[in-house]
């Protein structure tokens, strides 16, 4: 079953195209996790329907007087009355048992990608917002597999980095693409900054790398 579509954005007439990305109706919000993996809460989740994929989110330390953010897990469900049932199902304490899971609507304003033009074009492509895993391939080798596919339809793919947490060794949702020509790259940010696609329920952004976003 293919989990890869494609979701239409509109140009501007500037150097920039500025299109809605990384969320949707059918994304959830899970915490509470204590010390369950993220493959035992998508586990937890198949009962209310099919996860798509999902990324991890780590705990986030008190700063500058913010209290800290205990650590979540973002899911993509395969529909929006999917995601609805898992909601309704925690509301009442179903998903847990012991330790019941809290689910909420993904309410994080969906992300807003700029493609900037004044980039100038080389064989990297900088990719963004990701999914980490999928309940049948929870170490994202496969995901890795199917984005390089991907890829490959624009050319020749040397080289693909997929950002991993050093801490918890899950991918993060940032990943780098080498083509084997400039061309190549070029002809798929043509396409992806205009038509950006969904990965595994994850709209995804495309810049050419800079030196920033590939350090």
């Amino acid at each position: 079953m293919s989990f890869i579509t494609r979701a239409v954005s509109l140009p501007s007439r500037t150097g920039v195209r500025s299109m809605t990305t990384g969320t949707s109706p059918t994304t959830i919000w899970v915490s509470n996790l204590r010390k369950r993996r993220p493959n035992a809460i998508a586990e937890l989740l198949k009962p209310y329907g099919t996860v798509v994929s999902y990324f991890f989110k780590p705990k986030k330390a008190a700063h500058n007087g913010k209290t800290s953010v205990p650590p979540s897990l973002v899911v993509s469900m395969k529909t929006r009355d999917e995601a609805q049932a898992a909601i309704t199902a925690a509301e009442v304490a179903e998903i847990g048992e012991d330790n019941p899971l809290v689910v909420r609507q993904y309410k994080e304003p969906a992300k807003i990608w700029k493609v900037d033009k004044n980039l100038n074009p080389n064989q990297t492509l900088f990719i963004k917002f990701l999914p980490s895993a999928t309940p049948e391939d929870p170490n994202g080798d496969g995901l890795s597999e199917a984005l390089k596919k991907m890829c490959e339809s624009y050319g020749e793919v040397e080289e693909l980095r997929w950002q991993v947490n050093s801490k918890s060794g899950l991918r993060l949702t940032t990943a780098s693409v080498r083509f084997g020509t400039v061309d190549a790259a070029t002809k798929c940010w043509n396409e992806w900054a205009m038509y950006p696609p969904t990965f595994y329920g994850r709209a995804l952004g495309v810049n050419y790398s800079s030196q920033k976003q590939t350090a």
